[in-house]
């Protein structure tokens, strides 16, 4: 039987999916990857694990379809189109070019409220989202089922310019996710203290 739910919105090629069934290996996992190419390599990563289960959608505030915005580094993929303060992010040796759009394409969209009711899920574990700038969009789908998730790591940015048109600072996610009940549990920066990843815990 299996005792707790962990979401991963934003699974990539599958490392948090695999630490996680590590970790927890009578939890079941629901891996949401909208990317062409990440999805074929989550597949061949950790596909094959009993307890986990791999969609090909995004998630986000609104279901209805909508356009992907598949980057050079597949890592920087998202729903949002970069914004034209890209270039003042600082960026590796892979430089602004990681930021190039090479492909574009419609996705499916679900919501997290309404995917908990079609599986019958009551309770979440823990939600892990990195959703390239839209982690709070994925989190306000949860709509009032949010009370029924006990931990939730979410990244946000911590710049005064955007790396992603609407994407979500720090100030905005915390105190959102204050005013649901949350507080922070821990947090570690990263990309040259760009963003942050943040930890919240239900009180």
């Amino acid at each position: 039987m299996l005792d707790d739910v962990i979401l991963d919105v934003g699974a990539a090629i599958g490392i948090t999916i695999a630490r996680a069934y590590t970790h927890f290996p009578n939890s079941k996992i629901y891996g949401f990857e909208p990317g062409k190419r990440s999805f074929g390599a989550l597949i061949d990563n950790v596909g094959s694990h009993p307890n986990v289960e791999l969609l090909h959608v995004a998630v986000d505030e609104d279901e209805t379809p909508r356009t992907f915005h598949e980057s050079r580094n597949p890592s920087c993929s998202s729903l949002l189109p970069f914004a034209d303060d890209k270039t003042k992010w600082k960026v590796d040796y892979r430089g602004h070019s990681q930021f190039d759009i090479i492909d574009s394409y419609t996705v499916p969209c679900t919501r997290l409220d309404n995917f908990l009711k079609i599986n019958n899920i009551n309770t979440v574990k823990h939600l892990k989202v990195d959703a390239q700038g839209a982690d709070l969009r994925v989190i306000k789908s949860l709509g009032n089922r949010l009370k029924d998730v006990e931990t939730i790591l979410a990244e946000a940015r911590l710049t005064d310019f955007h790396l992603y048109e609407g994407d979500c600072h720090k100030d905005e996610l915390v105190q959102y996710m204050k005013d649901n009940g949350f507080s922070i549990a821990g947090s570690e920066k990263q990309t040259y203290d760009q963003e942050e990843n943040i930890l919240f815990k239900r009180n």
